[in-house]
């Protein structure tokens, strides 16, 4: 909480948040150029998924059908999977998780003022944000 917000917060909260009232039309915009940025990202990893998916499919039917075994390769798959499960998690980012990253440094900060933590500058004030997120989700 004593860092400051990450640039892509840091900008959500200036551009989208930043005036007195929420403009859906800037959320509605920041969440495009959003999902334009997600876009070329995702889709290779969507498709490493399905080849390995796919991959993991084939070489399971092999087992049960010839008996022939394949451990090694479907160990080596799902750790492949795995790292492209987490690539997909890291990248699949949406508007609500703006919401969600602001409304937990929020709720962090009236717990550790008492500790004298100063929340990062620019964070709207606990009920500004609530009222802004009222508006967003009415």
């Amino acid at each position: 909480l004593a860092q400051p917000l990450s640039p892509p917060v840091a900008f959500f909260v200036d551009s989208v948040l930043g005036e007195r009232q929420l403009c859906h039309a800037k959320v509605a915009e920041f969440g495009q150029y959003l999902a334009a940025w997600r876009g070329p990202r995702l889709s290779p990893l969507v498709e490493r998924r399905r080849r390995l998916l796919d991959e993991r499919l084939r070489l399971g039917q092999e087992e049960l059908d010839g008996g022939q075994q394949h451990q090694a390769e479907l160990q080596a798959i799902a750790k492949r999977l795995a790292e492209t499960e987490e690539g997909l998690e890291q990248v699949n980012i949406t508007i609500d998780a703006f919401w969600e990253e602001i409304a937990a440094v929020n709720d962090l900060r009236t717990d550790l003022q008492g500790l004298g933590v100063r929340p990062p500058a620019g964070l709207p004030d606990p009920a500004r944000l609530k009222t802004l997120y009222g508006d967003w989700v009415w």
